[in-house]
């Protein structure tokens, strides 16, 4: 398959493999590559996101993760925000640059090439996210502490993930890894020296519409690069959703902002 060529708005950071994140991220691309929110979030949970955060001219911003960069070309279509996407997926870091030319945003978002783990936080932003990604720092409790150290006292930080819902157990959902309670989302917050400050829950409906998107998205990858590696992706995706119909039962996902102590 022809890869994309990598735009030059995107910085490679030292010790990236760009080689093997090509080949690492080909799945997730051909399951995701159809849609421009890359979790089982909707436009309007975004939007309600954006709103909360009210970004200012001036406001520095980091995603780490940050997929095809929705969050922030949306801030920084809002505001002449400093903003900043941080993704290990070459894949997405073309679509996201692509996207903010396209909609004259290129002067306010910078992306960087780089496994978010390898970045250090500096205490200098005014917002630093994650939407998703907490396996990246071993679970939503190391996520929250990571994110704390990107900003500034007062600074936000904006963490999404799943939680277990009540009476669900740990083995029931064992297949996602450690999810955490409630109550432990609120623990990890409060142990990083985060206030909680809003939640923005999502819904069993915008978790089966990402599903759904997912298949559409390998369908189409199918499509325009036949062969048998896109449709094990394909078969992967239809697995895993036909294995775990009750998901949405057992497990939600959450938007949680806290400003730093």
């Amino acid at each position: 398959m022809t890869r994309p060529a990598l735009p030059p708005s995107v910085r490679v950071l030292p010790g990236t493999d760009v080689e093997r994140a090509w080949d690492v991220f080909e799945r997730y691309e051909a399951l995701h590559h159809g849609m421009s929110l890359c979790n089982p979030m909707s436009e309007g949970h975004l939007d309600a996101l954006v709103a909360v955060l009210d970004p200012q001219p001036g406001m520095r911003v980091i995603d780490l993760a940050c997929g095809h960069g929705e969050l922030l070309l949306r801030l920084a279509a809002a505001a002449p925000i400093a903003a900043v996407g941080v993704d290990l997926s070459p894949w997405v870091l073309v679509r996201a640059a692509g996207a903010a030319v396209r909609r004259g945003l290129e002067d306010r978002v910078e992306w960087w090439l780089v496994d978010a783990e390898e970045v250090e936080g500096d205490g200098s932003y005014d917002v630093a996210s994650a939407l998703g990604a907490s396996w990246i720092w071993d679970g939503y409790a190391g996520t929250a502490r990571a994110l704390a150290g990107f900003v500034r006292p007062g600074g936000t930080v904006v963490v999404a993930d799943l939680y277990r819902r009540p009476g669900i157990t740990p083995a029931e959902v064992e297949h996602y890894g450690e999810v955490p309670t409630h109550e432990e989302l609120y623990g990890a917050f409060d142990a990083a020296g985060l206030a909680l400050v809003d939640e923005i829950p999502t819904s069993a409906e915008s978790w089966r519409d990402y599903e759904r998107r997912i298949a559409e998205s390998a369908d189409a990858w199918v499509a325009m690069h036949p062969g048998p590696a896109a449709e094990e992706y394909r078969d992967d995706a239809a697995a895993w959703a036909a294995e775990h119909p009750r998901d949405p039962e057992l497990v939600g996902w959450s938007l949680r902002i806290g400003r730093k102590r």
